[in-house]
């Protein structure tokens, strides 16, 4: 405990220590910042109006210079137009006078008044010499207490100087045309000369004939350059502290040159009053240290809120946004990328809760994270993004240009997905998938839980296909939906009320021309209608109700010929068609057992069928389960054989009773001798096989007479029979030839 104390203090003074150089070292930094600040900020004062003192001049050289070209496009001057033209230019623009000098030194203004003797003046000898002028601000002609600044241009014709036009301008204006005072009248701004006489602009303890670089006495505390330059300005910029002659207030200085003559522009302020401007921040700096060290303390709480919100934001098992994540996201990169189409993809697993019967929970969660991983792997493009919705359903958002890329995005997905599997991995895994497309030009496009709904529907869709299918979506998929769902609902309360019938469709030998068999069919008849098997059956196997149906009808198909058996009748073998859901039921053949010995019917009588597609789907699990089967006395047929993946070489792993033929075979194909080739050779290597053959789907006279020519055992279809309800079997066609 003493340790752990000791450990403790030490730990305490350690921070403590380290806060108090901390906020050593901050105030030091701080005043220096400050300073630099205080420096930053005259320069920041300067320039503005330095760009606006350098425009208004370069404005006025513009509006000289065309005086001078147009007056260069009339042969004589001093005509009436032109002086015309002095007294607009004089009214538009402030101006004390604008003159037009002949080459004598005659000038006359805009109010047509002569002046003679301009020969002598600077700005005349310089434009006679084919020069721009500009003066520093002197006295005006009129008013001897206001200062102008004098412009001249040459009046330039076929290379010769023919005149000179002036152009005197107050410079009041240029005063209140750029910020001449700050720091609350403190702080002023001057242009001086190059040898620092000021010339526009005041300084209190100033006239316009005083000096300002005498009038400071230079400490030079702070310069840019050496002591001994300090009282010279040079250069394009500097900065220093001067006190002034009476030493009651130190100084600092900015200066700046201004190219439109060899003037300079200064920023004087009292140290004292740009610290008081500071003050503030100085008084309150103790306080911010606390402030800070308070918003640290927050900031820190709140990292760890967000990190806690960030783990509510990803799945946990495969590092995926969660649904609400997905959808903020989705919404936001619709809204900022209106112009742009996006995919919405949803996908799953087909008959997921298969694979954790077959291997266990731990491949199927090795399933479910390698399809985030593949998912990743194909998203890693801008606005891309995907969600895990539930167990081994996930929604992709990706950028969209045409269904060909599209599709290889999907492909990619898949390889990527069976490279993570591995080898090893050998069960078939399908990705039925639904999709839909967000254009510019959609309603709905920001709302993403409609988009949600619309791609369930679509998806649903692709579910109740075969294999892997990919369905996009259309406005129908929702009145689809819509019906599926009043199935659904009300599935179980037909059940109880026993609207699911069994119906018999008899199959008739060709050799002995009688009914030898039938197949039991499922209808589902609701009051006066009957439902379709195509409305209800794919969504049964979907949602796995159609378990319940099959050992239904198998039990509907042991009572009736129990009933045949009680009324004396031998009874006739009745095949019934399971589905792929029984495939990883391991009660599956205890539980057909149990149901023909509760009815005491022989188990020769029952003939089980499986799909073509079916014994594909897993070849392994199929042999085991016809084994077991057999090994019982249950009869076993392949069903629609050749409709699917029309695989011969099955027959020789499977081990069959019966093959029925699809009835996709016999559709306009009795004259097609290619046909009746393909046909004929299935029923010679059954026979050869020892396995009967049964053509479902016959319609016609040709193709019983065709299948009677090539030795097929037994017909179905509706030229002998339609299916008919168990409950109204007529017993007689048992005694009858066909």
């Amino acid at each position: 405990m003493k340790n752990k104390k000791f450990i403790f203090i030490g730990l305490t003074v350690t921070l403590f220590v380290f806060l108090m150089v901390a906020f050593v070292s901050y105030n030091h930094n701080f005043t220096v910042y400050i300073q630099q600040h205080i420096i930053n900020h005259l320069e920041e004062l300067l320039a503005p109006n330095e760009v606006s003192f350098e425009l208004q001049v370069n404005e006025q050289v513009k509006k000289v210079k065309t005086i001078a070209t147009i007056f260069a496009k009339n042969e004589t001057l001093g005509t009436e137009d032109q002086i015309d033209l002095l007294d607009a230019v004089v009214d538009n623009n402030n101006l004390e006078n604008c003159m037009l000098v002949m080459p004598d030194g005659t000038a006359i203004n805009q109010e047509g008044i002569t002046y003679r003797n301009m020969g002598d003046e600077e700005f005349f000898k310089a434009s006679m010499n084919g020069e721009f002028y500009i003066s520093e601000p002197v006295p005006s002609l009129d008013d001897p207490s206001r200062k102008v600044m004098i412009f001249s241009a040459p009046i330039v014709v076929e290379n010769q100087v023919t005149g000179v036009v002036l152009y005197s301008y107050w410079c009041d204006t240029l005063n209140s045309m750029f910020n001449l005072k700050f720091l609350d009248g403190e702080g002023r701004i001057v242009i001086i000369d190059e040898n620092g006489y000021l010339l526009i602009g005041d300084y209190p303890g100033l006239s316009n004939s005083d000096n300002v670089l005498d009038y400071f006495k230079i400490n030079c505390k702070h310069a840019d350059h050496p002591a001994n330059e300090c009282s010279t300005i040079s250069g394009e910029r500097g900065v220093f502290n001067v006190e002034t002659y009476n030493g009651d207030s130190s100084l600092i200085v900015d200066y700046v040159r201004i190219h439109s003559g060899n003037w300079y522009m200064l920023s004087i302020a009292p140290e004292s009053a740009v610290m008081d401007s500071f003050s503030g921040v100085f008084k309150e700096q103790n306080k911010m240290i606390i402030v800070i060290i308070g918003c640290l303390m927050v900031y820190g709480l709140v990292l760890l809120m967000l990190a806690l919100e960030d783990r509510k934001n990803v799945d946990k098992m495969t590092g995926s946004l969660t649904r609400n994540t997905f959808i903020r996201k989705a919404r936001r990169i619709l809204k900022n990328n209106g112009a742009s189409s996006y995919a919405f993809v949803k996908l799953d697993v087909k008959n997921f809760k298969i694979i954790n019967r077959v291997h266990d929970f731990d491949t199927g969660n090795r399933v479910i994270i390698n399809m985030a991983k593949a998912l990743d792997y194909v998203t890693k493009t801008p606005d891309s993004i995907y969600c895990r919705l539930s167990v081994d359903n996930f929604v992709v958002m990706i950028p969209f240009e045409n269904k060909e890329k599209l599709a290889i995005v999907r492909s990619k997905f898949i390889t990527k997905f069976r490279d993570l599997m591995g080898k090893e991995f050998t069960t078939i895994i399908e990705f039925p998938t639904g999709e839909y497309i967000v254009t510019p030009y959609d309603k709905g496009r920001h709302n993403v839980f409609e988009i949600m709904e619309k791609i369930n529907f679509a998806h649903s869709k692709a579910k109740l296909k075969s294999g892997g299918a990919v369905t996009d979506y259309y406005e129908d998929l929702e009145k689809e939906a819509i019906i599926q769902s009043e199935i659904e609902n009300k599935m179980n309360a037909a059940f109880h009320n026993k609207e699911f019938k069994m119906y018999l469709q008899p199959k008739v030998c060709l050799k002995s021309h009688q009914v030898c068999g039938a197949e039991a069919l499922v209808r589902w008849k609701e009051k006066d209608r009957i439902i379709s098997p195509a409305d209800f059956i794919p969504l049964f196997e979907k949602n796995g109700f159609i378990a319940k149906i099959d050992f239904y009808i198998f039990e509907q198909v042991a009572i009736f010929l129990k009933g045949m058996m009680d009324n004396g009748l031998k009874p006739f073998r009745i095949s019934i068609n399971f589905s792929r859901v029984h495939l990883y039921n391991e009660s599956f053949v205890m539980q057909l057992k149990g149901i023909a010995d509760k009815y005491k019917v022989p188990y020769e009588y029952f003939e089980i069928e499986l799909t073509e597609t079916i014994v594909f789907e897993n070849i392994n699990k199929i042999i085991n389960l016809i084994g077991e089967l057999h090994a019982i006395g249950f009869t076993m047929s392949m069903d629609d054989f050749g409709s699917g993946y029309s695989s011969l070489s099955l027959l020789k792993d499977i081990d069959v009773d019966v093959l029925k033929i699809d009835k996709a075979f016999f559709v306009d194909t009795v004259n097609g001798e290619r046909a009746k080739i393909v046909i004929s050779n299935i029923i010679d290597m059954a026979k050869e096989l020892k396995v009967k053959v049964v053509a479902e789907g016959i319609e016609t006279e040709d193709q019983v007479e065709m299948l009677k020519e090539l030795n097929c055992d037994v017909v179905q279809g509706y030229y002998y029979f339609k299916p008919m309800a168990a409950s109204e079997f007529d017993y007689t066609i048992l005694d009858k030839e066909y």
